[in-house]
């Protein structure tokens, strides 16, 4: 196989690829909302600690559209520096979120104090979550959010 052929197919599997997550024009954008449940506060005097923490998400998935979601899974990792870091952590949720509807879910997950910071653990922290929804019909897709807490 040719430079050409070749580069035509790595253009074709990744078109393939990407067209597999794209949200189809008759869904609307679900909502994610995720913030500290337990876990360290900036008011809670940890600005010595270091090492492993755990961190509980309390969150809840808005569905904007007229078909019900399933939130299948979230993949969550910190971005840039902050009070801790997470990092690249897959939850599986199997969430069920009926059209029109919020549903919240709670997940502890494992972060790291890199460097003791005047904020602690509990300064900000800006997440990168990737969500797969999937609907009844079988179609999945992905979205993309940048949350900071």
């Amino acid at each position: 196989m040719d430079v050409r052929g070749l580069a035509l197919l790595v253009v074709l599997l990744c078109g393939c690829a990407s067209s597999a997550v794209d949200r189809p024009s008759g869904i609307a954008a679900p909502d994610l909302r995720i913030g500290r449940g337990s876990g360290p506060s900036a008011s809670s005097g940890n600005r010595m600690i270091d090492g492993g923490l755990s961190l509980l998400l309390r969150g809840e998935v808005l569905n904007r559209s007229d078909v019900d979601l399933v939130l299948d899974r979230i993949e969550v990792r910190s971005v840039g520096y902050g009070g801790v870091f997470v990092p690249n952590t897959i939850i599986p949720l199997d969430l069920q979120v009926p059209s029109r509807d919020t549903v919240p879910f709670e997940r502890w997950i494992a972060t790291q104090v890199q460097q003791q910071t005047i904020t602690g653990a509990g300064g900000p922290v800006t997440l990168r979550i990737a969500a797969w929804f999937s609907t009844d019909d079988g179609v999945e897709f992905r979205e993309f959010y940048n949350l900071e807490f």
